[in-house]
């Protein structure tokens, strides 16, 4: 599932409405699903997640990008 960038900005607001910040991270493409959502590997890890992240619908994955992520979702990347 791809959120819009109004469905991101309203679980940002609801995590910030609880008073928790949101968790940024970064990571890498490692390898796409045949849906075409990206298999990530966090910064300091070796091995790639076992699941998958939702996008934003304005970034297209791709393998070797490096991606940012708040509270799970990835939000863009960049080419590496």
């Amino acid at each position: 599932m791809t959120p819009t960038k109004r469905e991101f900005w309203g679980i940002i607001r609801r995590k910030t409405r609880q008073k928790r910040q949101p968790r940024f991270e970064s990571a890498t493409v490692v390898a796409l699903t045949l849906q075409g959502e990206p298999i990530i590997a966090f910064m300091g890890t070796l091995l790639p997640s076992k699941k998958t992240y939702p996008h934003m619908q304005h970034y297209t994955p791709a393998v070797g990008d490096r991606v940012m992520l708040i509270d799970g979702i990835i939000i863009g990347g960049w080419r590496a």
